[in-house]
């Protein structure tokens, strides 16, 4: 039988983010998929704004997916207060197997979430997360760390609220992009060139169906991000993985 995952995220007209790219990487992994709209992405000339779906509709659509069993629920962009407390309120009674929660960092027009949704976040959803995939910027965002923080301790911050573990991203030195994954064992670093790196919605949508599956979380980041990036299993070679952390 297949794996069924609820995807809850954000429409994005660009297919390589957002839902479409969520869905369409799922999928490939053979995963039953239910795609559910929390937003839209409009764009007029060089900005972008987000075009909220109802929280009541998103509620029903949610608890319509749930009468039937879900193996991962993956969270994307949630547009503000209303839809995290339907998801909260979610999470007290239907805790999926799998929870992933990925949300992107908002353009500059979008604006950032408001104090009174990222103390839910931190303080109702984060707890329940399996895993957390942020890029490091949204940590010092969501969590009010430092915004000079290392990647790992930004990785570390997230599993402070209690999360199992956490895959952050980030822009390395001379264009190259850096993955730091921290487990309750450990942790492990990853750098390729940014030009080739994966997209962000890809692989969260791809993690999100091989997660359900059952697979392990360090084999299931790795495959998401070759298939991501495109490139098969036998071709894939990291550039540098750094010995795992205590």
């Amino acid at each position: 039988m297949k794996p069924r995952v609820v995807l809850l995220s954000v429409l994005d007209p660009c297919e390589a983010r957002g839902l479409a790219a969520e869905v369409g990487a799922a999928h490939s992994f053979g995963a039953d998929v239910v795609p559910i709209c929390s937003a839209t992405v409009r764009r007029r000339g060089a900005s972008e704004t987000l075009d909220p779906v109802p929280a009541r509709r998103v509620q029903a659509a949610l608890a319509a997916a749930f009468e039937r069993p879900v193996d991962a629920l993956l969270v994307g962009t949630l547009p503000g207060l209303a839809h995290a407390r339907v998801l909260a309120r979610l999470l007290e009674h239907t805790l999926p197997e799998t929870l992933l929660l990925a949300p992107q960092s908002p353009s500059p027009d979008m604006g950032r979430p408001g104090r009174f949704t990222r103390n839910l976040l931190r303080r109702r959803i984060l707890p329940e997360a399996t895993v957390v995939l942020l890029e490091r910027q949204a940590v010092a965002t969501l969590l009010g760390c430092a915004a000079d923080a290392t990647i790992e301790q930004a990785a570390r911050a997230v599993q402070g609220t209690g999360a199992l573990a956490a895959w952050v991203v980030d822009q390395g030195p001379y264009g190259r992009g850096v993955d730091y994954l921290a487990t309750a064992t450990g942790g492990g670093l990853l750098d390729y060139p940014r030009g080739h790196g994966p997209g962000y919605s890809a692989v969260a949508g791809g993690l999100a169906a091989l997660l359900a599956a059952g697979m392990d979380l360090r084999e299931a980041v790795e495959r998401a991000h070759r298939h991501a990036r495109g490139v098969g299993d036998t071709a894939y070679a990291p550039v540098r993985r750094a010995r795992a952390t205590p």
